[in-house]
């Protein structure tokens, strides 16, 4: 799973979800994610925060999956959407999942976990 944010904070509170699940790759700028996915295209999820400062931009970032043709599930962050709507945004979609930051705890692996067709995860709570 890569995710693609440049924010230590961003990554650490994805980390504490799902790492000890999912192996995680990291990266801070979108050029370097390119990168990563063309030396594993079978990835299977991106992550990424919709607030980097990266010149390039995030619909840059997005077009560049499409040329990859990758289909795995896409999860959109971002502290900037009430959740309200990022919730609605996930009920019409199948591979993008948008979060609000930050989001409730177990609710990123729950929905990843849907989307990949893994059951049996625990809950954060049931992690402790």
């Amino acid at each position: 799973m890569l995710v693609v944010a440049e924010a230590a904070a961003v990554r650490n509170a994805v980390a504490r979800e799902l790492a000890r699940h999912f192996e995680l790759l990291n990266a801070t700028r979108f050029d370097s994610a390119v990168r990563k996915l063309s030396a594993q295209p079978s990835l299977a999820a991106i992550i990424v925060d919709l607030e980097m400062r990266d010149e390039r931009g995030a619909p840059w970032f997005l077009a560049r999956l499409m040329e990859h043709a990758y289909e795995g599930p896409r999860i959109l962050l971002s502290s900037a959407l009430a959740r309200e709507d990022a919730s609605s945004m996930r009920r019409g979609s199948v591979s993008h999942f948008t979060f609000a930051r930050p989001w409730n705890p177990g609710e990123l692996r729950s929905h990843l976990s849907t989307a990949l067709g893994v059951s049996g995860l625990p809950s954060r709570l049931q992690d402790m």
